[in-house]
C-alpha cells in the first residue's frame, strides 16, 4: 500500500537566495550573510533533501510520531526562512501616567530602561539577536530574525508591569484588544 502524503510534505519549502546544509547528525543550517539560524530535527525519524532551491521533509515510517515531527520541523523551518528574509516584528505601547522607556548601551549590550510607576526604574537587557526600535517614550518595537527570541523577550517585557484591569494600565502588544473591568459599587 502505498504511503498517503500530508498537506505539508506536498507544500516544499522554497529557500531561493538562502545558502541551507543538512548534516547528517539532525541540523539543517539555514544562512543568509553572516545570519544563521540552525533547526534540530530526529534523523531517525525525519529525512531532509536540498534540491535546486528547495528543502523537503520525509518521514522515515508511517508512525503518529513521526507526522508529529514533520509538522514540527516544517513550521520551525519556515519561521528560519520568514526570520532570514523578511524577518518579525513586535510592536509594543505602554500606557500609563508617567510611564515611558529609554534605550541606552552599557558594556556593548543594549538596555531598556523602563519607567512604570514602581519607586525605582525597571532595567530590561536584551539579547543580541534582538533589536529595538524608540518610536516616541510610550511606544516601541522589537525586531528579530528568530521568531521565539522575539516572543521570549516581547513576554518577559509584558511580564514587568502586567495590563491592570481596571485602570487599563501596562505594557501591550500594539492592537491587542483589552476590555476594562468595571469597578464594584457601593449601594
Amino acid at each position: 500500500m502505498a504511503q498517503m502524503l500530508t498537506r505539508l510534505e506536498r507544500q516544499p519549502l522554497n529557500i531561493k537566495g538562502l545558502k541551507v546544509t543538512v548534516q547528517p547528525e539532525g541540523k539543517v543550517v539555514f544562512n543568509r550573510g553572516n545570519q544563521d539560524l540552525v533547526v534540530v530535527f530526529d534523523p531517525a525519524l525525519l529525512e531532509a533533501v536540498v534540491e535546486s532551491d528547495i528543502l523537503t521533509f520525509s518521514p522515515t515510517g508511517s508512525e503518529r510520531l513521526h507526522a508529529q515531527r514533520l509538522g514540527t520541523a516544517i513550521s520551525l523551518s519556515r519561521s528560519a526562512i520568514v526570520g532570514l528574509t523578511t524577518g518579525f516584528k513586535v510592536d509594543l505601547e505602554i500606557k500609563g501616567t508617567g510611564f515611558k522607556v529609554a534605550s541606552q548601551v552599557e558594556q556593548g549590550k543594549t538596555v531598556l530602561t523602563f519607567q512604570l510607576g514602581f519607586s525605582n526604574d525597571v532595567k530590561y537587557t536584551l539579547p543580541e539577536n534582538v533589536l529595538v526600535k524608540i518610536t516616541n517614550p510610550t511606544t516601541f518595537s522589537l525586531e528579530s530574525i528568530s521568531r521565539q527570541a522575539l516572543g521570549q523577550v516581547s513576554a518577559q517585557i509584558r511580564r514587568l508591569r502586567k495590563p491592570n484591569r481596571y485602570k487599563g494600565k501596562g505594557i501591550f502588544e500594539k492592537g491587542q484588544v483589552f476590555v476594562l473591568k468595571e469597578t464594584k459599587k457601593k449601594k
